[in-house]
């Protein structure tokens, strides 16, 4: 087992604060170990690993590890990210204590990752939050449920997503003759790649001691798993099963009057 191994040139020690400027505050919240070393992929410096994955000794060797530099600026760089070659940190490795259910995805490393729900589909109840929730007082001294604070970015990733496959059946029924919009209904635009990854990483960091560096040196995002996990993050699968079953309700002669097809 291993994992992740930071270094940061010509320090002599790592405090969170340090990290935070870095951009590592997140994948280190779980707290850190590091240690200084006289030769490392840039010379002296101090090299970190994460206190909540396996015991992983503090050194450079460059014969059985890889360490590429990390450029958030493009000049010199601030700081390299490491691991063993032949044992890339994996999903047992970098899972979070506080890790959410979610559903097996297998990513661009062949390696199945647990995706989170932001939303679920309960053909019962219709849609069930499953999002850590935290109940507050309003203004009124009325109670009022609301998604913690950590996982609003999820929750509103989802509703995106939801949002999109909307607009996706609604363009797939609007060939149909009798097929009629609701009143008000206004598609959104339809959702860019760039934010599609965007949501990819933050369910992955969600679930995972893991930042954008971290998921592209594992090459997680690969094409063709973008789409499995955004339709795991809104549970789209549900979604569809549940269209279909309020489509089935409709007599067959009065043919649908409202989106019916995949995302």
């Amino acid at each position: 087992m291993s994992q992740f191994l930071y270094f940061i040139p010509g320090a002599a020690a790592a405090s969170a604060e340090q990290l935070a400027e870095l951009g590592l505050g997140e994948v280190l919240s779980g707290g850190f170990s590091h240690g200084g070393i006289d030769s490392g992929p840039a010379g002296a410096g101090v090299v970190i690993a994460s206190s909540a994955g396996p015991p992983t000794a503090l050194r450079y060797r460059r014969e059985t590890q890889r360490w590429i530099p990390i450029r958030p600026d493009g000049a010199e760089a601030a700081w390299w990210l490491g691991w063993e070659t032949d044992a890339p940190p994996g999903p047992a490795e970098l899972l979070r204590d506080e890790a959410l259910a979610g559903v097996e995805v297998t990513l661009g490393d062949g390696r199945a990752w647990r995706i989170p729900r932001g939303r679920q589909v309960d053909l019962d109840d219709g849609l069930r939050e499953v999002l850590p929730q935290r109940e507050t007082l309003g203004d009124d001294g009325r109670p009022v449920v609301e998604v913690v604070e950590a996982y609003r970015g999820l929750w509103g990733a989802a509703e995106e997503i939801w949002n999109d496959c909307v607009r996706v059946q609604h363009e797939a029924a609007e060939g149909s003759d009798d097929y009629e919009p609701p009143d008000g209904y206004e598609p959104p635009e339809p959702m860019s790649g760039e934010r599609a990854v965007e949501i990819v990483r933050l369910a992955l960091a969600t679930n995972y001691r893991l930042g954008r560096w971290e998921i592209s040196a594992l090459g997680l995002i690969a094409t063709d798993v973008i789409g499995p996990v955004l339709r795991a993050i809104a549970d789209l699968d549900g979604f569809e099963e549940m269209v279909a079953a309020e489509t089935a309700k409709k007599a067959p002669e009065a043919g649908p009057d409202g989106p019916a097809a995949d995302c």
